[in-house]
């Protein structure tokens, strides 16, 4: 094992015993206990010997889903731990306490009602994501493919583009595939759009442009009207495998570039599209990654609506949706439709009337969805596919259906 695999077996198993001191509490039967270790021991047994046939760069067929089963065990023994963590807080607290104050009392007393209190707070917090993330896993839930319609007003569009429609896919990731029949369902399904033109915001791929090749007949099977076109996103550039030298990193890159072309797809590197109908234009504006934080910035806006007068009507493809408010809401020219991806949702969350919910809202302002600023909008899409964690739940593979309308004065 290598010493990152090392550190991890340390602190996955340092935390399956510490938070057994909450979980023993409520597991009184022998035989639930045995279950529990067994458990955890079998999640991590399952993950090394898909690592064991991981040779090359070539996962094994299960190498995902043992991930997504220890990952899962992660998180139970994680939450849990914090729980364990607060009650020997709360104790260290009373001895020090006592300590201090000279007591002639147990300076640890038992509080049994209070112990199995938040034992069953911990089962029940730790419990809940393990079990969204182990039926995450399923099939059904990382093909379930859900197409979000929006329907968007502005009083700038050209009239002769009322209801011109748009499919917007993002994310495609597509090393992270298990199923292609399912991949070509989803795709069957932004055919049945029938949009005007089809925009996919970046990340075709894992890390090498290998993993798109066999989906380009799919890909090429998708029509519109209009044209399809796409941007780059970070995971397209290959920087996340470890290439000999800067110029296979480019070739893997300008092949990647090579196979969108023949699914169909003309790549924006930072330039603009012009669209043109009854003497009447929309622009549609591609930018290179540009992202806050460690994330690379290679777009160039500036270059990108070059073409552009400041009040045209544009739509910009840019894969990272935190580049709206740090440049795109900055900018002199008036940008009234981007489109991003990138956050994926974080895969799990709640979305349901009344609540939306991720954990990816502590990293990203903008995550999912649709956001406004004045007279510009953002619409962030959950992605096509998969990355990291094997699955979905609650946050479901997206499809965007966009309407743009004229609205009426």
């Amino acid at each position: 094992m290598s010493t990152a695999q090392i550190i991890f077996v340390v602190v996955y198993f340092g935390l399956a015993i510490y938070a057994f001191q909450v979980y023993k509490r409520i597991l009184y039967n022998p035989l639930t206990r045995v279950l529990y270790f067994f458990s955890v021991f079998s999640a991590w047994v399952f993950w090394m010997l898909q690592q064991r046939q991981y040779i090359d760069g070539v996962k094994p067929l299960n190498y995902d889903l043992s991930l997504g089963v220890l990952g899962s065990f992660f998180v139970l023994v994680f939450i849990a731990s914090c729980f364990s963590l607060i009650d020997d807080i709360y104790r260290l607290f009373l001895l020090l306490r006592n300590w201090f104050l000279n007591r002639k009392v147990n300076p640890t007393p038992y509080y049994p009602e209070r112990r199995r209190f938040l034992a069953g707070v911990a089962i029940a917090t730790s419990f809940a994501p393990f079990s969204a993330m182990m039926l995450g896993l399923k099939k059904s839930s990382k093909y379930n493919f859900k197409v979000h319609i929006y329907d968007l007003e502005f009083s700038d569009l050209p009239k002769a583009f009322d209801q011109f429609k748009i499919a917007h896919i993002s994310d495609f990731h597509a090393g992270s595939f298990d199923d292609p029949a399912e991949v070509e369902r989803g795709l069957q399904l932004v055919q049945e759009l029938q949009a005007d033109t089809v925009l996919f915001t970046g990340d075709m791929v894992n890390n090498l442009s290998d993993e798109a090749e066999q989906y380009i007949d799919m890909f090429s099977r998708v029509s519109a009207k209009y044209g399809k076109f796409s941007v780059l996103g970070n995971h397209d550039y290959g920087d996340y495998y470890p290439h000999d030298t800067d110029d296979l990193q480019q070739q893997d890159v300008d092949q990647l570039i090579d196979f969108q072309s023949r699914m169909g797809f003309k790549v924006l590197l930072d330039e603009t599209i012009t669209f043109e109908k009854e003497q009447e234009k929309i622009h549609i504006v591609g930018v290179q990654n540009w992202g806050t934080g460690r994330f690379p910035k290679k777009g160039d806006l500036q270059k990108a609506s070059a073409q552009t007068g400041d009040h045209d009507f544009k739509i910009l493809m840019s894969h990272d949706p935190s580049h709206w408010e740090a440049e795109v809401l900055k900018d002199q020219k008036k940008f009234q439709l981007t489109l991003s991806g990138h956050t994926h949702g974080f895969q799990i969350g709640i979305e349901i009337p009344g609540l939306k919910w991720s954990p990816i809202q502590y990293r990203y302002k903008q995550w999912a969805g649709l956001y406004i600023s004045d007279e510009e909008h953002l619409i962030v899409n959950r992605g096509f596919g998969h990355l990291g964690y094997p699955g979905r739940y609650g946050i479901w593979p997206e499809i965007g259906l966009i309407t743009l309308k004229s609205k009426l004065s």
